[in-house]
């Protein structure tokens, strides 16, 4: 959402400012969307702990 608000402002100056004909974001309306995050599990992060990879880190 952050970049389509930055976008939105430069676009709007655009069309203030003449460079564009029309306003593409006009009825555009940003909506975010509330998501519950879980916890990772003991089993999770164990597998994580014990992960090996190819590269060194």
């Amino acid at each position: 959402m952050k970049h389509i608000q930055r976008l939105r402002r430069i676009i709007t100056l655009a069309f203030h400012m003449e460079w564009i004909e029309r306003d593409p974001f006009f009825k555009f309306k940003p909506k975010l969307e509330k998501r519950e995050r879980e916890y990772l599990t003991l089993d999770e992060l164990q597998s994580i702990i014990e992960l090996t990879t190819s590269m060194e880190r």
